[in-house]
């Protein structure tokens, strides 16, 4: 069992144990409700500037060692993996307050640049800190079995991609970017094609809402559009294949598969049939206490990290390059 730090007690920290229908469809929604229940960890402490977050916590999932700094906890020195669920500004200056650190959970993203995200993971890699980033689709078993050669085997080569996302690149896109790479492979380049000006930009200052293309190295093409959430969220993959079509949809909540069969309005042809198509749920509500599974298993030395920084540093990578794409006009940006 290992002492653990829960850093920021807002909505994924915490507070999204109060939203009754996100509950009913996700059953670890946030960082609180994982650390009270699973067996690895020990939740000693807590820290939120927020005082009636601090106060919900010993409520609710009673944590005594709450603070509203981190320079007023007394087991700093006791903590073997903190939680990181704070903006990205002062994410090392925090790692470095705690001696005895082997592991964090971070939130996406790194930090406000690429540069400082990548300054923060040299950082945690110089102490050797295993990070584990919060792109939890990497800890849905579904997505597991689809990665590699999963998709393949199901609708074969993969023609087109479609993506929507909304509230922002580096808040809410990120999630996308990363899923395209662990389900249809590694991008070889990023452009922006259009900006959408009426949308909502989301919670990170000076965040952009774009229309892009991204290609693999393998050359398939993937186009994602920003969508206004104040109609409706979604988060969404529709991925095209040749012998079906495969939707990840309700922000990762839900598979839709629809095989190809003879066509009905043309002989010696096949099209998608809508009466196959078939619905099941993905494992996205218990994928962030998999998360947390997963760094036990890494640190045991039984398997590898679901989401380690250094591929979060190649998706914030991915983002970097549509904002410098965005900037120069349309320009397709080569990733290295």
């Amino acid at each position: 069992m290992y002492n653990a730090v829960l850093i920021g007690l807002g909505r994924i920290g915490s507070l999204y144990n109060e939203d009754l229908r996100m509950n009913r469809s996700i059953e670890y929604p946030t960082h609180g409700k994982v650390l009270s229940q699973h067996p690895e960890y020990k939740w000693i402490a807590a820290v939120d500037p927020n005082v009636e977050a601090c106060q919900y916590a010993k409520d609710v999932w009673g944590i005594e060692n709450v603070a509203t700094s981190i320079d007023h906890l007394t087991c700093r020195d006791k903590a073997e993996i903190v939680i990181l669920a704070t903006p990205p500004d002062t994410r090392e200056e925090i790692v470095e307050k705690f001696p005895s650190l082997v592991a964090i959970i971070v939130e996406k993203p790194l930090g406000n640049s690429l540069k400082e995200a990548q300054s923060f993971i040299e950082y945690c890699y110089s102490r050797n800190i295993q990070v584990q980033v919060n792109l939890t689709r990497r800890s849905d078993e579904l997505m597991k079995s689809l990665s590699g050669s999963g998709i393949y085997d199901r609708i074969g080569y993969v023609q087109n991609v479609y993506g929507t996302y909304g509230r922002g690149l580096r808040n809410y896109g990120i999630h996308l970017i990363d899923l395209v790479r662990f389900l249809i492979g590694e991008i070889a380049t990023a452009q922006a094609i259009a900006k959408i000006d009426d949308l909502d930009e989301g919670p990170m200052e000076n965040d952009l809402n774009i229309i892009f293309v991204l290609e693999t190295f393998d050359n398939t093409r993937i186009i994602f559009q920003p969508l206004n959430f104040n109609h409706y969220r979604e988060g969404l993959i529709d991925i095209w294949g040749e012998k079906g079509r495969i939707e990840i949809t309700n922000e990762g909540l839900t598979y839709c598969e629809t095989p190809s069969g003879n066509c009905r309005s043309l002989e010696g042809a096949t099209e998608l049939v809508a009466e196959k198509r078939y619905y099941k749920k993905t494992g996205y509500g218990v994928s962030l206490y998999n998360l947390y599974s997963n760094l036990i298993s890494t640190l045991s030395g039984d398997t590898s990290l679901d989401s380690p920084g250094s591929s979060a540093l190649v998706s914030e990578s991915v983002v970097e390059a549509l904002f410098k794409s965005y900037e120069m006009g349309g320009s397709v940006v080569r990733l290295n």
